[in-house]
């Protein structure tokens, strides 16, 4: 990949339910090869806020498992923001 080189990257994500919520609208996304880590708080005590942050995930998700390996983190983030 153009300006990023993967050496020996580990990755762990978690997510909390909170002390004030009874369920976690939170998502996280790792993709390590592509370059791609994403937090998506679903925005507690919103309407929908889980749909709304597994949306971003599963979205953003496909974008990057389509992606060149040969992209420049710039090319990265316009594919993030597109997104």
């Amino acid at each position: 990949m153009k300006d990023f080189e993967l050496k020996n990257i580990e990755s762990f994500a978690i997510t909390d339910v909170g002390k004030v919520r009874k369920n976690n609208e939170d998502a996280v996304l790792a993709m390590p090869l592509s370059g791609c880590f994403l937090v998506s708080d679903g925005m507690g005590g919103g309407k929908a806020g889980e749909v709304a942050s597994s949306m971003m995930v599963n979205e953003t998700e496909k974008a990057f498992r389509t992606n060149d390996p040969e992209m420049t983190p710039g090319e990265r983030e316009g594919l993030l923001i597109r997104t």
